[in-house]
C-alpha cells in the first residue's frame, strides 16, 4: 500500500541540513496519491489548477499557430509544446545530461528564457533525468506531476531543484483540464493505481488550432487498454507520440482508436531495449500517413496552422 507524502516535507528535510542521499534513503520508494475513483465519465476538474498568469515574453517570439517539437534526446522523451500566444510547456527531459546537451541549447535558439510548464510524466530517469538542468537553466512557473516519486538520484535531483527554486507543484489527476492560450489541455492518465511508473505515466491530450495531440508518456499495455475503455473514440488525435518508445508492451487496438495523421516515436539509436518493436511500428504505420523516429530523423518539429500539421526534421 502506498501513502501520500506531502511535498511540504521536502523543504523541511532540506532545512534540517540532511544530504539528499542520507534523507532520501529513509523515505518510501514511491510517494503517491490514492486512486481517483470512478472515472467512467469524462469530467472537468479545471479548479485543480492554480491561477497562472502568463510571463513576459522578452525576446521570445511565439509560433504562427501551435508547434510541437520532439527533441532528439536519445533513448528518452523531451517534447516542447509552443502555444500560439506565447505559453510554453516541456513534457519530460530525457536522461541526465540531456537538459544541458540538448534542451537548453534548443531553448537558446528560440530565445526562450522562461518556461510556463514542466510536465514530468513519471519518475523514470530517461524522462526526468535532464529536468533538473532545465530548472537550473531557465525560469519555470509551474511543474505538473502524477504524485508518484522514485528513490533514485535522477528523481531527487529534479525534485530538489524544483523545491529549492520555489516552483509550484501540481499533482494532476485524470479529468483535470487547463486552458492555455485558447487551447484545451486534458489529463487522460496519471496515478491510476497501477503500482508501476510506466502504467501511471501522465498522458496528455492537447486540442489546439483545430487539431488534437496525444502525448502518451510510457503508458504500457494495461494503461492503453484502460484509456480505450474510458475514452474510446475520444482518443482520436491528429498527432501522437508512441507510448513507451514503441515498446512491445502495448495494446494493438490503440492505433485504430487514435488514427493519427502523424505519429512520432522518440527513441535512441541502438538502444539495449530493442525499441521500437517492429510489430508496433507496423501497426502505427498502417494507420498514420506520416511516421517518424527521432533515431532516424533527429528532432521532429510539427507546426499546426489552420488545422493542418506540417512536419520538418533535423536530418
Amino acid at each position: 500500500m502506498r501513502f501520500p507524502i506531502p511535498h511540504l516535507l521536502l523543504p523541511l528535510i532540506l532545512l534540517c541540513g540532511c544530504s539528499p542521499a542520507g534523507s532520501h534513503a529513509d523515505i518510501t520508494e514511491e510517494a503517491g496519491i490514492f486512486p481517483w475513483g470512478d472515472v467512467s465519465q469524462r469530467q472537468d476538474h479545471s479548479s485543480a489548477f492554480p491561477d497562472h498568469p502568463p510571463h513576459p515574453l522578452g525576446d521570445y517570439v511565439p509560433p504562427d499557430g501551435l508547434q510541437v517539437i520532439f527533441l532528439d534526446v536519445g533513448q528518452g522523451d523531451a517534447v516542447l509544446v509552443r502555444f500560439p500566444k506565447g505559453a510554453t510547456m516541456l513534457v519530460d527531459g530525457g536522461k541526465n545530461g540531456r537538459g544541458t546537451e540538448k534542451i537548453l541549447p534548443a531553448f537558446e535558439k528560440l530565445a526562450l528564457a522562461d518556461l510556463d510548464y514542466i510536465v514530468a510524466t513519471h519518475a523514470d530517469a530517461d524522462h526526468c533525468g535532464g529536468l533538473d538542468e532545465v530548472v537550473e537553466g531557465v525560469a519555470v512557473e509551474e511543474v505538473w506531476e502524477n504524485g508518484v516519486g522514485k528513490n533514485t538520484a535522477a528523481w531527487w535531483d529534479f525534485s530538489d531543484a524544483v523545491d529549492q527554486h520555489g516552483i509550484p507543484r501540481v499533482t494532476v489527476q485524470r479529468g483535470d483540464v487547463r486552458e492555455i492560450d485558447t487551447c484545451r489541455v486534458e489529463i487522460l492518465n496519471a496515478d491510476e493505481g497501477w503500482g508501476d511508473s510506466n502504467g501511471d505515466s501522465i498522458v496528455l491530450s492537447i486540442e489546439c488550432e483545430g487539431v488534437a495531440v496525444l502525448l502518451t508518456g510510457d503508458a504500457h499495455a494495461g494503461t492503453q487498454a484502460d484509456l480505450i475503455d474510458v475514452y474510446g473514440a475520444d482518443l482520436q488525435a491528429d498527432l501522437v507520440k508512441l507510448p513507451h518508445h514503441g515498446s512491445p508492451d502495448h495494446d494493438s487496438e490503440l492505433p485504430s482508436f487514435v488514427l493519427p495523421k502523424v505519429a512520432v516515436c522518440s527513441v535512441g539509436t541502438g538502444n539495449s531495449y530493442g525499441h521500437p518493436d517492429k510489430d508496433v511500428v507496423a501497426e502505427w504505420k498502417a494507420v498514420a500517413p506520416e511516421f517518424y523516429r527521432t533515431d532516424q530523423s533527429g528532432t521532429v518539429t510539427v507546426d499546426v496552422r489552420k488545422g493542418i500539421p506540417t512536419v520538418s526534421t533535423e536530418w
